[in-house]
């Protein structure tokens, strides 16, 4: 069977790679909408697969590219030819995923400046024994909850904009409330004091005793937020002290100083790593050049030991001058 489809997979990925017989295909096929919007005298065959690998002889896809008429951007025909015998319900998911996963690359691809994204327009040929008799669209698959299903994934999503939430609206005793009071950013000392001030009333109205485990999580994120590369971490360290009620400071204290020796540890750690860098860099150094010299003294000219090891012209004649000593 894994012959039959392989023969399938071959056979429609050289015929779509004829750009004449795509063009075709797609002037043919295309629905009038997506006809309309796009140049088919601009198509490009791009070298791209998207089926996941346990799905080789399964499917085939093919991408190609194109230009849409009234503005000369690309967009994308992507092309899957279904090979399984019978109608598969998963198709409209692994549909777009596969587009998704297109996407993703283009946005890393096309970084710090990946929008607008392009359209991609999907298009499935299916050669099973039976017709085709389930599942097309993606929503179709939630049931009864296709019409929650399609406002969850196409509607804007819902966002807590922490930056836009009023003070007075975070003061109501909730622990979400002291969550997001948590997550505010502070730019400075002022700032640190009235987000503290709103801390000490949401730990009082909330029950925040001294042995809470949501109390230490709070203090904890609260100091690892500081740079401890401030130039003036120690005012930073004393505002937060100085500003929590009497009731916490102990466990403010206690804390603290905990952060501040976890941080100087992981600044210790990063200088030793950046040593243990230098002496492996070192280490390499010293390798490579007596290799060098090695092939000098076998004969192999100074431009193929340059592009060999990666040292420039000018290093490789200073080792060659070694090679003749030694």
């Amino acid at each position: 069977m894994g012959h039959i489809r392989s023969k399938h997979d071959k056979f429609f990925k050289r015929m779509m790679k004829n750009i004449q017989l795509a063009r075709d295909f797609f002037e043919t096929h295309l629905p009038e909408k997506i006809l309309s919007l796009v140049d088919l005298s601009t198509i490009k065959l791009e070298d791209s697969s998207f089926v996941d690998g346990d799905l080789y002889g399964h499917e085939s896809d093919v991408l190609f590219s194109v230009k849409i008429k009234e503005t000369g951007e690309e967009c994308f025909l992507y092309t899957l030819c279904e090979h399984q015998s019978r109608p598969d319900p998963e198709m409209p998911f692994r549909l777009i995923y596969y587009i998704m996963q297109f996407l993703k690359r283009y946005l890393i691809e096309h970084r710090p400046s990946p929008f607008p994204l392009p359209l991609v327009y999907p298009l499935v040929v299916y050669n099973g024994t039976v017709p085709w008799n389930t599942y097309r669209d993606f929503f179709s698959a939630f049931g009864k909850l296709l019409e929650c299903a399609h406002s969850i994934f196409l509607d804007p999503f819902a966002i807590l904009d922490v930056t836009q939430m009023a003070e007075d609206d975070l003061r109501h005793a909730r622990l979400s409330n002291l969550m997001l009071a948590s997550l505010i950013r502070t730019k400075n000392i002022q700032d640190i004091e009235r987000k503290i001030k709103l801390l000490n009333e949401l730990f009082q109205s909330c029950g925040i005793d001294l042995h809470s485990g949501t109390l230490r999580t709070v203090l904890k994120y609260l100091s690892s937020c500081i740079d401890p590369r401030r130039q003036d971490i120690q005012s930073y360290w004393l505002t937060i002290r100085q500003s929590f009620s009497p009731k916490y400071q102990g466990a403010v204290m206690d804390l603290l100083e905990a952060t501040k020796q976890m941080m100087r540890e992981e600044m210790r750690d990063e200088v030793h790593q950046e040593v243990r860098q230098e002496v492996r860099q070192e280490v390499f150094q010293e390798t490579m050049k007596k290799t060098a010299i090695q092939m000098l003294k076998e004969g192999i000219t100074l431009a193929l030991v340059a592009k060999i090891t990666g040292f420039s012209l000018q290093t490789v004649q200073d080792l060659a001058i070694l090679a003749t000593e030694v």
